[in-house]
């Protein structure tokens, strides 16, 4: 299931491969590896014209699972985590993750942060025999047989949440971090956020699809 938003022209760009570190710096995947989401990547696409480094993260909150309403502290976790990356060290930080992207690859207009969700639901399948009936149609059922009932885990990666910040923006927004590459998200939140989303306002937030997906879950209906 590829990971990207409706209505928008998406095409692959091969001929040009991220810098490791770049990759590095926005470390936007799991600690370990055994922890990543499949579908975590970080690439480079088009995207409606716009040559753009695309990163997409599994990203789990109450305000996801749980309700399906977005809240504020969401919308800066995702412009924090697009400026500064995600798993890094910042006290051995030089440089800002967003910087970097823009500086080593000349050509990017613009990066993109998305994050998804994961449900998992079960659904019966078929029963199975466990153990076949010996007995033929014209006979009494084999009273040693079984039919064994096969739950299946059904999977739907919803995309929820979108940050994205052009070069031009990121000039503007570059000078409120002059002080310090070491900003935690508490602080972002408090002191830098509002600044930050009215400077790039380009977040789109996609909750029809999960609310569509609870509704039916609650209702014992199936999410197509």
């Amino acid at each position: 299931m590829g990971i990207a938003f409706n209505g928008l022209l998406i095409s692959s760009i091969n001929a040009q491969t991220i810098p490791d570190e770049v990759r590095k710096a926005f470390a936007p995947f799991a600690v370990k590896s055994q922890f990543r989401h499949r579908f975590e990547d970080l690439e480079l696409k088009a995207i409606d014209g716009k040559k753009t480094l695309v990163i997409n993260v599994w990203y789990e909150s109450s305000a996801v699972t749980k309700t399906g309403k977005p809240d504020t502290q969401l919308f800066c976790r995702i412009a924090h985590m697009a400026i500064f990356g995600r798993h890094l060290d910042r006290s051995r930080s030089k440089e800002l993750p967003l910087a970097m992207a823009f500086q080593r690859i000349p050509d990017l207009d613009q990066v993109r942060i998305n994050f998804f969700t994961q449900f998992l639901t079960n659904k019966p399948l078929p029963p199975s025999w466990a153990q076949k009936p010996t007995a033929t149609a014209s006979q009494a059922a084999d009273p040693n047989s079984k039919l064994r009932v096969i739950w299946g885990r059904e999977e739907k990666v919803i995309n929820y949440l979108s940050y994205s910040v052009q070069r031009g923006e990121w000039k503007t927004m570059a000078s409120l971090f002059k002080q310090s590459t070491q900003v935690n998200h508490e602080t972002f939140e408090n002191e830098f956020c509002p600044s930050v989303l009215k400077i790039a306002p380009s977040l789109r937030a996609n909750f029809t699809e999960i609310n569509k997906f609870l509704s039916e879950s609650r209702s014992g209906g199936q999410a197509q």
